[in-house]
C-alpha cells in the first residue's frame, strides 16, 4: 500500500511539466491538482518550468490581442520564446 501510494504522490518531472502545460489549457482534474502541487512543493526546476510556461503564456495572449495572427497556433514562435528565455537564464 505505501508503494502505490509514493507512486500517486510523486510525479516524474517529465508528468509535471505536461500538467503544467495541460493548467494552462484547462482545468485539471482533483488527482492532478493535488498530484502536482506536491511535485512543485519539492521541485525548484518544475516551478521554474512553470513560472517560465506562464510567463509565455502571457505573452502570446498579449501579442495575440495586438495583432491578427493566431499566436497560439504558432508553435515555432513558442520555441523561439522558449530559447530566448533559456539564453538569458
Amino acid at each position: 500500500m505505501k508503494k502505490h501510494l509514493t507512486h500517486f504522490v510523486l510525479l516524474s518531472c517529465s508528468r509535471a511539466s505536461l500538467l503544467i502545460e495541460k493548467k494552462s489549457a484547462s482545468p485539471l482534474g482533483v488527482v492532478e491538482r493535488v498530484q502536482l502541487k506536491w511535485h512543485l512543493a519539492i521541485c525548484d526546476g518544475c516551478k521554474k518550468y512553470e513560472e517560465q510556461s506562464i510567463q509565455i503564456n502571457s505573452w502570446l495572449k498579449s501579442l495575440n490581442e495586438r495583432t491578427t495572427i493566431n499566436v497560439h497556433s504558432n508553435v515555432e514562435l513558442k520555441d523561439r520564446l522558449i530559447s530566448t528565455i533559456k539564453n538569458k537564464n
